[in-house]
């Protein structure tokens, strides 16, 4: 059990002048080829989807979820436990700054009407105003990026930033955008989107790697987190082994072992004595 600790002032001020600020983050939308001719129809060319509207994005969040449970008597005499049966994703809500153009307002009408087609292929109207269109034609990918400030001065500039991806998103909502004469403001809209699931860089998907230094027993005694290695190759009959470094005398051998953290756990590889070298040929 945990016990209160006494701080030094100097070592909590330490720790508050490294905390994260909530203004640097960016926005991207991976829209498909449908969404981008619904827009260019509009006359929205594809530059300023892909490199202009995720700027105009004032207020954003970074997502949560919760889950479902579902409760349990009578397996233990007297107690009632609960458990997750699913996992439930909330919905997202984006402002955008409008352009003098309307270009914001006019691809999110666009993509409603990708969605729920008012038009024909003529350009007439659509008698089957109830008419919705396949949902791989109007779902994508949309990101966003929070990062620090100094995150571009670094050699890494992916270690100080978090991303999540919304898989398969769409527009649940474009709320009404007030106009007024009572004065003159940035004219502002929200979107509302819902999505299958969200991913979470470097946590729910792996990291990309690009280098992999050689691990030494030093850099594992600090606590710094080890990098994993992958070995073989990138066909489908090639299995790959994400290769995670520990010290060898935890594993009652000698120098640097690794452990495939794709088929097995730490401890597991303790217990049972499957361990790899650096090249993932079994030692």
């Amino acid at each position: 059990m945990s016990t209160p600790r006494r701080y030094q002032i100097e070592d909590i001020r330490s720790r508050f002048q490294t905390v994260a600020l909530s203004n640097h983050y960016q926005v991207f939308f991976e829209t498909n080829a449908s969404i981008l001719q619904a827009a260019s129809r509009r006359g929205i060319d594809k530059r300023f989807v892909v490199e202009d509207l995720g700027l105009y994005v004032s207020d954003a969040v970074l997502p949560g979820s919760s889950f479902a449970d579902i409760e349990v008597a009578g397996d233990r005499q007297g107690i009632t436990e609960r458990f997750p049966q699913n996992r439930i994703y909330d919905d997202v809500t984006f402002s955008f700054y409008v352009d003098r153009d309307y270009n914001v307002l006019k691809f999110f009408e666009s993509w409603n009407d990708l969605i729920n087609p008012l038009r024909d292929g003529a350009g007439g109207i659509n008698p089957d105003v109830m008419r919705l269109t396949y949902p791989n034609f109007y779902k994508c990918n949309v990101s966003i990026h929070k990062f620090n400030k100094d995150n571009f001065t670094g050699p890494d500039p992916s270690r100080n930033a978090i991303a999540y991806t919304f898989i398969n998103a769409w527009p649940y909502s474009v709320a009404s955008t007030p106009v007024s004469y009572s004065g003159s403001n940035i004219l502002q809209m929200n979107v509302t989107f819902r999505y299958d699931r969200y991913t979470v860089m470097g946590v729910t998907v792996p990291q990309p790697i690009t280098s992999v230094a050689a691990p030494t027993t030093s850099n594992l005694d600090t606590g710094a987190l080890p990098t994993p290695i992958t070995t073989g190759g990138s066909g489908s009959s090639q299995i790959q082994k994400r290769l995670i470094p520990i010290s060898g005398s935890a594993a009652g051998r000698q120098g640097i072992v690794f452990y495939d953290a794709n088929t097995t756990t730490k401890t597991q590889a303790i217990i049972q004595g499957t361990f790899f070298n650096q090249s993932g040929n079994p030692i």
